[in-house]
């Protein structure tokens, strides 16, 4: 399994735990933005929407949280950036 097959089936594992709990999802597949996944949800008269970017491998990625949470200040009341790192298949998924 390439690194692409690897990541974007990291991806889908993201997408269908987000659909489990309400999210509605959009994959940004191919897109080289920031974020891969695209999250929203209307709950009580309200949109949320999550951006999340997936990151896998055994390294801890901390210079890319430490970037989400830098931005963290500058970001509208319900919208909220994320980091969900995936060391491995026994861990699951960290998320920042």
């Amino acid at each position: 399994m390439n690194q692409y097959t690897k990541g974007r089936a990291i991806e889908y594992k993201a997408v269908q735990l987000l659909k489990k709990s309400g999210w509605e999802t959009i994959r940004a597949a191919g897109s080289h933005g920031m974020f891969d996944i695209w999250a929203s949800r209307y709950e009580k008269g309200r949109i949320y929407l999550r951006k999340i970017q997936i990151k896998s491998g055994k390294t801890k990625p901390t210079k890319e949280i430490s970037m989400i949470k830098e931005r963290k200040p500058y970001l509208p009341e319900r919208v909220n950036e994320e980091l969900w790192w995936y060391p491995n298949a026994k861990i699951g998924f960290l998320k920042f």
